[in-house]
C-alpha cells in the first residue's frame, strides 16, 4: 500500500490544474443551452454509441431488424433495400447512415419494455413482438405496428414458473415441422435452471411448450438468440452470446450436428441471429456490426454490415476525469476503458480492465484524481486501483498499483458487500470509501485501508479492509453510484438518482422524466458545480444536466 499513498500525494499537487479544466469543460457546457427555472436542465444529449440486443429478419423488405438500446435500426442486405431506407422520411434522431435507419423507438411502449431482451418481426401481420427482463414485464410480450404504435401485448399464460429473464425470438412459420404459427422465446429462471429453456407461444399468449434443451450436451447452456433454419426445417440455430452457433431439433431438443457449428464472430457480445431467404446467415454484434456466414456457416466477412451509431463509443457507466476535464467511460465491449471528450465528438481507448488482472467482473468506475482509477468488481468483491497512464515502461496502462477486497468474516457474503459505485470519503484522506452496495439500498457501506489486512487469497496485492460504520440513509438509494461531492455547500453523495448529505439525509431526487430519460438513471457521475451526468440506460446516451 506504500505506493498506494505515494500516488495519493501527488493528487494533492495538482488539484489547481484539476479546477481548471472542470471550469473550463463547464464553460463549454453551459454555453450549449440558457439555463431555464428551478427545475433539472438538460445541456447537452447524444447518442454516442451502439447496444445491440436482439434482431429479427423482416423478409418482405430483405433487411434486418435490430434493437439497439431503445431505437429500431433497419439495416439494408440489398442494393434495393438501401435505397428504399434512404427515401425514408420518419424522424431518425440522427440515427441513419449507409445502409441503415432508425425506423422507431419503443419509448411508446410501458416502462418494463423500453429496452427490449428479445425483438421478433412477424410479417404476415406486419406486427413487431418485444421481450423484456424488467420487474413487472416478464410476464408479457409486448407489441407494436411497423411505426412503432403500441398494439395489444401478448399476456402469457401457462408457464409452469416464471420467467426471470427473456432474451432472443424467432417466428416458426405455420407449416413448419412443429409449432408452426408459434413464437419460439428464450426464457431462464435465475434460481432453477441450468441453461435456456426455449417457449413455444401461441400468437393469443398461451405457451403451448417449454423445450428443455438436452441436458449433459452443449446445449445445456445459455443462449442470446435463436433463428429458424429453412434449409434444415426441423432445425433451429442458437447464439450462446460468446463462443458459438449451435444447432438444436425443435421437437426434442437434440443436438444436431458437432456443436458448436460455428464459432461466434469476433465480437463481445452476439445476441441477434438471423437466416435470410437466400439462405445467408448473419450474426449480430453489440457494437453496431452485423457477421456474414454462408449457409454452411462459414465467415464471409466481405458481406458484414455496418451501422455504427454516433462516435462508436459504447458506453454503461461514466466517471469525470477532472484532471484532463474528459469523462472516462466503461463499455460493455470487451470492457474498454474510453475517454470521451467534455462535447461528446469524440472518444479514445485509454486501457482495457483486462490489463488490470484483477476484475474478472467489472461493475463501475470512478476516477480518484491523480491518474488513479478506482474500478469496482462483483468477484471477487472489491475495488481494484489502476493506474490510467502508466509510469512504468513495462506495464501497460491499466496496470494494478492495489487490490481492496470485500471479502471475510467482517463483510456479510452475496449482495449485501457487493460494490457498485464509490469514491473517496474524503478527497484528502486516500485510505478511506464511501460505496454503494448492490443488495442494501438503505445505506452506504464505508470501508478503510488503514489497519487493513493483507490477503493473497485471491491477488498479490489483495487487502482486506476494515469496516466502519454504514451512513444509513433517510430514503433508500435507487441510484447505484456513490461520488462524494462538494460545490460550496458541504459535503454531499451522489448516487445518480438521489443526492444526500453524508450524514445520509435525503437532499434532492433526479426528476428523470424531466430529463426526458428512458427510464429512472441507476447512476451518474458530478461534473462540477451543480453539473452531473448519466447513460440513459442500456442506449450509450450520454445526458449531462444541471440540477438548481
Amino acid at each position: 500500500m506504500n505506493r498506494h499513498h505515494e500516488e495519493e500525494a501527488k493528487r494533492c499537487s495538482i488539484e489547481a490544474r484539476s479546477k481548471l479544466h472542470v471550469g473550463v469543460a463547464l464553460l463549454v457546457l453551459s454555453m450549449l443551452v440558457p439555463d431555464v427555472g428551478h427545475a433539472e436542465t438538460v445541456l447537452a444529449r447524444k447518442r454516442i454509441g451502439n447496444n445491440v440486443e436482439a434482431m429479427t429478419y423482416d423478409p418482405l423488405n430483405d433487411r434486418a431488424v435490430v434493437m439497439d438500446g431503445n431505437d429500431v435500426i433497419g439495416v439494408a442486405l440489398n442494393p434495393l433495400a438501401a435505397a428504399v431506407l434512404a427515401t425514408m422520411r420518419n424522424d431518425t434522431g440522427g440515427i441513419a447512415g449507409t445502409g441503415f435507419r432508425k425506423l422507431f423507438d419503443v419509448l411508446a411502449l410501458p416502462l418494463p419494455a423500453r429496452q427490449p431482451k428479445g425483438i421478433l418481426y412477424v410479417p404476415s401481420l406486419r406486427r413487431y413482438y418485444f421481450t423484456s427482463d424488467e420487474p413487472g414485464g416478464t410476464g408479457t410480450f409486448y407489441s407494436t405496428d411497423e411505426h412503432g404504435t403500441p398494439q395489444s401485448p401478448l399476456v402469457l399464460t401457462g408457464l409452469s414458473a416464471p420467467v426471470d429473464t427473456w432474451e432472443g425470438l424467432a417466428w416458426i412459420p405455420p407449416g413448419a415441422a412443429a409449432h408452426g404459427g408459434t413464437i419460439a422465446a428464450l426464457g431462464f429462471r435465475n434460481a432453477s435452471d441450468t441453461g435456456s429453456h426455449l417457449y413455444y407461444v401461441r400468437l393469443d399468449g398461451t405457451v403451448e411448450q417449454e423445450l428443455i434443451p438436452q441436458t449433459g450436451t452443449p446445449l445445456e447452456t445459455y443462449f442470446c438468440a435463436v433463428a429458424v433454419w429453412p434449409a434444415h426445417p426441423s432445425t433451429l440455430l442458437l447464439d450462446d452470446c460468446a463462443t458459438g452457433i449451435f444447432a438444436m431439433d425443435l421437437r426434442s431438443g437434440a443436438p444436431v450436428g458437432v456443436q458448436p457449428l460455428a464459432p461466434t464472430p469476433d465480437t463481445s457480445d452476439s445476441e441477434g441471429l438471423i437466416v435470410r431467404r437466400n439462405g445467408e446467415i448473419l450474426a449480430s454484434g453489440y457494437e453496431g456490426r452485423l457477421f456474414a456466414y454462408d449457409g454452411t456457416l462459414q465467415r464471409t466477412p466481405g458481406d458484414d454490415k455496418l451501422f455504427v451509431v454516433g462516435i462508436g463509443a459504447s458506453v454503461a457507466s461514466l466517471a469525470w476525469n477532472s484532471d484532463a476535464g474528459e469523462f472516462i467511460a466503461l463499455s460493455p465491449v470487451r470492457d474498454h476503458v474510453l475517454a470521451v471528450s467534455s462535447d461528446l465528438r469524440s472518444s479514445r481507448r485509454l486501457l482495457d480492465v483486462a490489463v488490470t488482472n484483477e476484475v474478472p467482473a467489472p461493475q463501475s468506475l470512478t476516477y480518484l484524481g491523480g491518474n488513479q482509477l478506482g474500478i469496482s468488481s462483483g468477484f471477487p468483491r472489491g475495488i481494484d486501483i489502476a493506474q490510467v497512464v502508466s509510469d512504468d515502461g513495462d506495464f501497460p496502462n491499466g496496470r494494478s498499483i492495489s487490490r481492496i477486497v470485500t471479502e471475510g468474516d467482517a463483510f456479510p457474503a452475496g449482495g449485501l458487500f457487493r460494490p457498485q459505485g464509490f469514491s473517496l470519503l474524503n478527497p484528502a484522506d486516500p485510505t478511506t470509501y464511501v460505496l454503494r452496495a448492490f443488495g442494501d439500498p438503505a445505506a452506504l457501506k464505508v470501508i478503510t485501508t488503514t489497519g487493513g489486512t493483507a490477503d493473497t487469497t485471491f491477488y498479490r496485492d489483495g487487502v482486506v479492509p476494515v469496516r466502519l460504520p454504514d451512513i444509513r440513509l433517510s430514503s433508500a438509494a435507487t441510484g447505484f453510484s456513490a461520488q462524494v461531492f462538494d460545490n460550496g455547500s458541504g459535503p454531499q453523495v451522489f448516487t445518480g438518482a438521489e443526492i444526500y448529505k453524508v450524514d445520509g439525509t435525503l437532499v434532492h431526487r433526479i426528476d428523470w422524466q424531466r430529463l426526458n430519460l428512458s427510464r429512472p438513471p441507476q447512476a451518474g457521475v458530478w461534473i462540477g458545480g451543480n453539473t452531473f451526468a448519466t447513460v440513459d440506460g442500456l442506449t450509450s446516451t450520454v445526458v449531462i444536466y444541471s440540477v438548481p
